[in-house]
C-alpha cells in the first residue's frame, strides 16, 4: 500500500479467517463522495495485479456500469428496447455475483444461465475476473465522530452512577 501513495493504511482480518475478509482503513481527511470514490478506485488499482489493458473488473463493477458496457455492445442487439432488458441481464449479474457467489467470480460460467449467453460472451470481451472483491467503502466523518464521543462519556457517566449506587446499597 505505502508503494502505491495508500500511506497509513490500516489492514485487520474481519470476520472468520476462512472468508479471507480484511478490513482496509485509509487516512483520509475528506468526508465527501468524490474521496470516497477515490479511496475505494485507489484500492482497487492497487490490489488489481492481473489487470488486462482495456477491460474492467466485473467482480469490481457495480449494474450501471455492467449497463453502460451492454448497451454500448448491444450483444442481443436489442436497439431501441435495449435499456430496460440490459438492466435486467446488468442486475442478473450482479445478483449472481453477490448473493450467489459470495461477491467474487472464479469464472463466467455461473453467469450462463441467469444471462443470456450472447451477454456472457460480451463480458468475457470486455471484462476479466480479479480475485477480490470490494463490498463495502464507508467515511467515518466528524459528526459521527462527535455522536461516539458523546455516548462514551453518557456510558461512562452511567456506569460510574450505577457504581456508586450500588457501593451506596451493598455498604
Amino acid at each position: 500500500m505505502d508503494r502505491v501513495g495508500l500511506r497509513n493504511a490500516k489492514i485487520q482480518r474481519y470476520g472468520p479467517a476462512s472468508n479471507n475478509e480484511v478490513l482496509i482503513d485509509l487516512d483520509v481527511q475528506e468526508t465527501n463522495e468524490q474521496a470516497l470514490d477515490r479511496g475505494k478506485t485507489q484500492i482497487i488499482n492497487t490490489l488489481e495485479t492481473n489487470a488486462p489493458a482495456g477491460k474492467q473488473d466485473l467482480n469490481n463493477s457495480s449494474s450501471l456500469a455492467i449497463k453502460n458496457y451492454l448497451m454500448e455492445k448491444d450483444p442481443l442487439h436489442l436497439g431501441s428496447d435495449a435499456d430496460q432488458k440490459y438492466t435486467q441481464q446488468a442486475q442478473a449479474v450482479v445478483d449472481t455475483r453477490d448473493k450467489v457467489q459470495g461477491g467474487v467470480l472464479n469464472s463466467f460460467d455461473p453467469l450462463k444461465g441467469p444471462a443470456s449467453p450472447a451477454v456472457v460472451a460480451s463480458l468475457q470481451d470486455g471484462f476479466f475476473l480479479s480475485d477480490f472483491g470490494v463490498r463495502n467503502v464507508d467515511i467515518v466523518g466528524p459528526q459521527v465522530g462527535a455522536q461516539l464521543r458523546k455516548q462514551a462519556v453518557l456510558a461512562t457517566v452511567y456506569s460510574l452512577a450505577g457504581m456508586l449506587i450500588y457501593l451506596g446499597f451493598r455498604f
